[in-house]
């Protein structure tokens, strides 16, 4: 007769990081990786759009059992996308140079350098 299997002996289900960002924080939430996430208005049925803000649902599949609701919620991003931003950096000097009649003229120069910077996603540690 075949043992019955223990809980909590088997393989840790696939988990999936996302970033998320609200008006006031920003945190990281590890959910299973059947579970479902909806990011939407909080009434849809409301007239007033984007004055009622955003939440985040996550449901517990099978069944759509819901877990949690975050309201407030601007962006949300799967860490295991990766994403590079834009960064511009500028470089530059002036100088000051006097003439005999006490005046002073200026002289500037500046380089604006532009590159594309991979943001941590999966490694990040909270």
């Amino acid at each position: 007769m075949a043992k019955a299997k223990e809980e909590g002996t088997g393989p840790e289900p696939a988990k999936i990081k996302y970033l998320v960002r609200t008006r006031t924080e920003t945190f990281v939430i590890e959910l299973p990786e059947k579970w479902k996430v909806t990011f939407a208005s909080v009434n849809p049925a409301s007239n007033m759009g984007r004055n009622d803000g955003y939440c985040l649902r996550v449901y517990e599949m099978p069944g759509s059992k819901l877990r949690a609701v975050f309201d407030s919620v601007q962006s949300i991003r799967d860490l295991s996308i990766p994403l590079a931003r834009q960064v511009k950096s500028e470089v530059g000097n002036t100088s000051w140079t006097r003439d005999s009649s006490g005046s002073f003229s200026e002289t500037r120069s500046a380089e604006v350098n532009t590159e594309f910077v991979l943001e941590a996603g999966d490694d990040l540690e909270f």
